[in-house]
């Protein structure tokens, strides 16, 4: 497949954000994943021996987002987290042009596929949150079940994440014709490790204590994560709006 048309193929299904359905809009968060994946496993078979791992370096042009806090807020930073290492890349944040920015460390390919999938999840989840919130909460309850919710929500979609990425390496590792493949994924995760590592960027920045005060919102969040359903692999047809 032709790289223009796989990029076309992911902005139309990550479109699909706009659903009525919030199924169906989960469904395109975890096809628009398999196809990055897919694409990426196609193309390094495809390569050859003359194949050479695209450079690794800190892909500020491709920011997953930008915050005005000392640090970025939690639910959003273990988001960026799993969804970086699921297109093999690491996160990190720091000052960018007088700018507080998240940004990915590896290839320009991977960290721009990583940017299109952070921001449709992070605004469906966004999207969840107030579809889900009950109207009669004060102005305070608010904003701590908005956190709650955000913090289930953000857990359980990394967790299939996560669990989609260990899948799809278990099917590499069981088939001969991917080996190839796979030492070529590990590898590019290990140039992004030494780069990080030879930079002294450390690879423990991690979110803080998971913190709520809403059990309810919690759990809610979750379910709603629950419904993006990353770690299945079967899934049924998209159908248009």
């Amino acid at each position: 497949m032709e790289q223009s048309y796989i990029e076309s193929k992911i902005r139309k299904l990550l479109a699909l954000s706009d659903s009525d359905n919030p199924h169906e809009a989960a469904n395109a968060a975890a096809r628009a994943q398999r196809l990055i994946t897919k694409y990426k496993i196609e193309k390094l078979k495809k390569a050859g021996d003359s194949f050479v791992i695209p450079e690794v370096r800190r892909q500020t042009e491709f920011p997953l987002l930008t915050f005005s806090t000392k640090k970025p807020t939690a639910w959003k930073w273990r988001l960026a987290v799993a969804v970086s290492r699921a297109n093999h890349c690491q996160p990190w944040y720091g000052f960018v042009q007088g700018e507080k920015m998240v940004f990915c460390i590896g290839g320009a390919e991977d960290a721009a596929h990583a940017q299109s999938l952070f921001g449709y999840i992070a605004s469906l989840v966004c999207d969840m949150r107030e579809r889900d919130r009950p109207d009669y909460l004060t102005r305070g309850r608010k904003r701590s079940w908005n956190h709650a919710f955000e913090t289930g929500a953000s857990i359980e979609i990394c967790k299939r994440l996560e669990e989609t990425m260990r899948e799809e390496k278990t099917k590499l590792s069981a088939a001969r014709e991917d080996a190839v493949a796979l030492q070529r994924i590990n590898k590019s995760e290990s140039m992004v490790s030494d780069f990080m590592a030879k930079s002294g960027m450390s690879l423990t920045k991690r979110v803080s204590k998971t913190q709520y005060s809403s059990r309810s919102a919690f759990e809610a969040g979750r379910q709603a994560g629950k419904s993006v359903n990353l770690g299945n692999t079967g899934q049924k047809a998209l159908k248009g709006k």
